[in-house]
C-alpha cells in the first residue's frame, strides 16, 4: 500500500516534526510514503540544508505580491510532479498539508481520479498571527481554497474553532475531522531524568519553569519574562529555562537584563528536536504563555508526554486538551496576575505537579499520539 504526502513547506522546525510524525505513523500501519514537495526540500535533511533552497530564499526575500504570484505559478510545478507520481505507481490516497494558493491537487483531480485527505492548519477567513505575510491576493487564495476543500474526501483540522471556520465557507461538517496535534511516544520517554541538562545549566536543586518554542510575537515570551520576574527576584531557588530562538530573542534578552533577573534565566538557543525530550525532563513546569484561537501548540503535548504540568493561556484549542486542575492550569490570555497565580500554585506543591504530570502523560498515551491520529484518519476514510 502506498500514499503520497504532498506539502509546500520548508521541511524544518515544527513543520518537519509534524510531517515526520504522521508519515511514520502511516508507515507503522503498513503504508509506503512518497513525498510530493518543493525541489531540494526534504524532512530528512538538517534544517540548515533546507534553508538554503531557492524556494526559501523567495519566501524570505520577495515582496508579498511577487511571493503570492510565484506561489500560484508553483501550482504548475506541483501538478506536474503529482501527475508523474500518479502515472508511475498506484496510490491509495494523497495526504496533503494545505498551503495558501495551492490548488494543484484540485486541477490534477480533474484529470486523474484520486482520494484526497487534506490537512488544514489555517484558512483564508481566519486571521492568523503566525502567518508572516498579510494576504494581498486574498480573493484568489479564497477561490483556490474553496475549490480544493470541496474535492477533498476528508479534511483534518487541529481544532473545533478551525472546523467552524470551514463550515462558514460551506464545507459540510461531516467531511471534517478534528484532530489536535500529537507526539511520538518513542521519542518522549519518561525514563529521561534531565539530570544532564540540569548539570549543564547549573540548575541542580532549582524549581525550573520552562518554555519551548520560537521567540515570535504570537508566543509572547516577553510577557512570560515580565510576569515571572517578581518571583525570580525574590526566590533564589526558582529558575526560568527558555528553549528556542527567533526574531524576538534579542528583545527578550534585553528585557531579562532590564528586569534584573539575568542570573535566574537561561537561554539554550535553538535545539535539535532530538534534544527536546531531555530538556523538558529538566523542567518542573511547562508554560505556553500565548497562542491563538484555532491552532494546536505541539509543545503542550510534549510537556505532557514528559509528565510536566502545563500552564497555558486559555484559548479554545488548548482548553480542548488541557483540563484545568487535572493536567494543567489555564489563565486568561494576557493576564499577568492569573499566570503568576497558576505558577505559584504549582511552585509550592510538588505533589500537585507530579499528579498533574502523570495525568497528562496518560492523556497523551490514550489520545494524542501520531499513531492514534493516523488510525482515526484511516477509520474516517473508510467511513466516507
Amino acid at each position: 500500500m502506498k500514499i503520497i504526502y504532498k506539502h509546500r513547506t520548508r521541511g524544518q522546525d515544527v513543520e518537519q516534526v509534524h510531517i515526520e510524525g504522521i508519515s511514520n505513523a502511516f508507515r507503522a500501519q503498513g503504508f509506503d510514503v512518497d513525498y510530493c514537495s518543493p525541489p531540494s526540500v526534504s524532512t530528512h535533511k538538517p534544517a540548515s540544508s533546507n534553508s538554503k533552497s531557492f524556494w526559501n530564499f523567495v519566501a524570505d526575500k520577495s515582496p508579498t505580491v511577487l511571493y503570492e504570484l510565484l506561489s500560484i505559478a508553483y501550482n504548475c510545478v506541483a501538478a506536474r510532479q503529482l501527475l508523474r507520481m500518479l502515472r508511475l505507481s498506484n496510490y491509495q490516497f494523497v495526504y496533503e498539508r494545505y498551503a495558501f494558493f495551492d490548488a494543484s491537487t484540485y486541477y490534477v483531480s480533474k484529470i486523474r481520479k484520486l482520494n484526497l485527505v487534506l490537512e488544514v492548519n489555517g484558512a483564508v477567513n481566519r486571521k492568523d498571527p503566525t502567518h508572516a505575510r498579510k494576504l494581498t491576493l486574498k480573493w484568489v487564495a479564497g477561490y483556490f481554497e474553496r475549490k480544493l476543500f470541496h474535492v477533498a474526501k476528508l479534511i483534518v483540522v487541529v481544532s473545533s474553532s478551525l472546523k467552524n471556520s470551514l463550515i462558514e465557507i460551506g464545507i459540510p461538517a461531516k467531511k471534517i475531522l478534528v484532530l489536535p496535534n500529537a507526539v511520538a511516544l518513542a521519542d518522549f520517554r519518561v525514563q529521561l531524568a534531565g539530570d544532564e541538562v540540569r548539570a549543564r545549566y547549573k540548575l541542580e536543586n532549582k524549581t525550573v519553569i520552562g518554555f519551548v518554542g520560537s521567540f515570535t510575537f504570537w508566543h509572547r515570551v516577553g510577557f512570560l519574562v515580565e510576569s515571572i520576574a517578581p518571583l525570580l527576584r525574590t526566590d533564589p531557588n526558582l529558575h526560568l529555562l527558555l528553549v528556542g530562538s527567533g526574531e524576538e530573542r534579542q528583545s527578550v534578552e534585553t528585557l531579562v537584563t532590564e528586569c534584573g533577573v539575568q542570573d535566574s534565566v537561561t537561554f539554550t538557543g535553538k535545539l535539535a528536536h532530538t534534544q527536546i525530550p531531555g530538556t523538558i525532563a529538566a523542567m518542573d513546569i511547562g508554560v505556553m504563555p500565548h497562542s491563538n484561537d484555532f491552532g494546536s501548540p505541539m509543545k503542550i503535548f510534549e510537556y505532557m508526554a514528559m509528565k510536566k504540568p502545563v500552564v497555558a493561556a486559555n484559548f479554545q484549542p488548548i482548553a480542548e486538551v488541557i483540563e484545568h486542575g487535572k493536567n494543567g492550569l489555564l489563565f486568561p490570555p494576557g493576564s499577568c496576575d492569573a499566570l503568576l497565580g497558576c505558577l505559584n500554585q504549582l511552585i509550592d506543591d510538588a505533589d500537585l505537579r507530579r499528579t498533574m504530570g502523570e495525568y497528562g502523560r496518560r492523556c497523551v498515551e490514550s489520545n494524542h499520539t501520531w499513531d492514534a491520529n493516523c488510525k482515526r484518519i484511516l477509520d474516517a476514510i473508510e467511513q466516507r
